[in-house]
């Protein structure tokens, strides 16, 4: 089984060194404004039987580089939980046309009752970018009061639609350690990566292919490893776009003539009205009508 589980992660592996990289590698991005997405992530391995542990995820962009998301992940393995919920608001300095970006995330995971925080850094070298991420937990995994961890990735654009991605990290500093790998028996705590390829373009319709070994997909899920290794996918679709405003249309120059759109102030001059002549009328003089009596015949 372990030698099975090996040969996964060196096919992940040969394919991300036997394709020629050609184009810069994508740092990571918060959902754009304005729109919906829906990231689902589902691992799978085996416990006598198949198991599968899935994590939702409802983005949305609520201006340029804030988002608010919604995590819920089933079959928790912190506190041994049934559920995981981790409402999430991120916010993104650079990326676009910068080489860097720089986010930091708050977060509350309902399982461990904690407040979190992630900062997170990338910088794009060409056809490689490298991530660097550090996270701080109120409450680690419920039981081991303030905990810190580390993570470092490295993603490598192989062409415009492939890119491989590896992560690495794990807790560095815990109140209670020994609490917190006795969650964990009998292996106990362990450090996390995860090894994929990326099939489409970061921020938009994707499918990602990955082994891992850790459980869920919230910010303490994924900073601590566990015995079994686990095989899954995560697929990033927007669900929901706000058409983009209509652009200006600037009118053509006048040249030569008044702009007709032109509004002024100023009142106008006032011109004066000429009168209409009048031809000298020469004067009629009526004369009294005088009464005559006839003469008798």
């Amino acid at each position: 089984m372990a030698h099975r589980r090996w040969s996964l992660v060196a096919l992940f592996g040969t394919l991300a060194l036997t394709v020629t990289a050609s184009h810069a590698a994508a740092l990571p991005s918060v959902t754009p404004a304005g729109q919906l997405s829906l990231p689902y992530s589902h691992r799978f391995t085996t416990r006598n039987r198949l198991v599968s542990t899935p994590t939702f995820t409802l983005a949305s962009g609520l201006r340029d580089g804030l988002e608010a998301s919604l995590r819920l992940a089933l079959d928790s393995d912190i506190q041994r939980s049934a559920a995981e919920f981790e409402p999430r608001l991120t916010y993104q300095l650079g990326a676009g046309a910068a080489p860097w970006s720089l986010s930091v995330a708050t977060a509350f995971n309902s399982a461990a009752v904690s407040a979190d925080l992630a900062l997170s850094a990338a910088y794009d070298l060409g056809p490689l970018a490298l991530r660097a991420s550090t996270y701080g937990f109120s409450s680690g995994y419920g039981v081991g009061g303030p905990t810190a961890a580390m993570g470092l990735g490295i993603d490598w654009r192989i062409l415009d639609w492939i890119t491989a991605r590896a992560d690495y990290g794990g807790v560095v500093y815990a109140q209670d350690l020994e609490a917190i790998a006795n969650q964990l028996l009998p292996i106990g705590l362990t450090q996390a990566w995860r090894a994929g390829l990326m099939l489409g373009a970061a921020g938009d319709q994707s499918l990602e292919l990955y082994v891992t070994n850790s459980h869920t997909h919230t910010l303490q899920g994924l900073s601590r490893g566990s015995d079994q290794i686990q095989v899954g996918f995560e697929y990033s679709m927007p669900l929901w776009r706000m058409p983009a405003p209509a652009p200006d249309i600037s009118l053509p120059p006048f040249k030569g003539m008044q702009d007709p759109f032109a509004v002024s102030m100023r009142p106008a001059p006032a011109t004066p009205v000429p009168l209409p002549l009048y031809e000298e009328v020469p004067a009629i003089r009526i004369a009294p009508a005088i009464a005559t009596r006839p003469s008798p015949k």
